[in-house]
């Protein structure tokens, strides 16, 4: 009798330990998962407009890290996005910045070098602004 009863309890514990499991990790029905989810887009706070001199305009998400990168590219803080007007590629960087190249400026830049400049010296990924 006592075989039984150690079958029966082992049985039922490791029922309830399989049951907690399925709850505890996303067993149960219905539940979502985040990870298929698109990452929210960029709050850009301010940019560095260098479109005159390189063609080009950063954007970021904080003031602080625009007035950091921009005196490399010799351009302007501003506050909010760079613009939309004359850009031919945005290019997401490694360091949540966004590099917008454009077919204006001092040095304008074709779709195909832009690409591939995005791509293959900065190591970004080309996005929809």
């Amino acid at each position: 009798m006592h075989d039984v009863m150690r079958i029966t309890k082992s049985g039922l514990v490791a029922f309830a330990f399989s049951l907690a499991l399925a709850g505890c990790c996303g067993g149960e029905t219905g539940a979502t998962s985040t990870a298929s989810a698109e990452p929210e887009p960029m709050k850009i706070a301010a940019s560095c407009d260098a479109i005159e001199g390189m063609s080009v305009c950063m954007d970021y998400e904080t003031k602080v890290a625009a007035s950091s990168g921009c005196p490399s590219f010799e351009g302007k803080v501003k506050d909010g996005a760079c613009p939309a007007e004359g850009r031919v590629v945005a290019c997401k960087q490694k360091d949540g910045s966004v590099r917008n190249y454009y077919k204006t400026g001092g040095s304008p830049n074709e779709l195909a070098y832009a690409q591939g400049h995005c791509k293959n010296a900065m190591g970004g990924t080309e996005i929809t602004p």
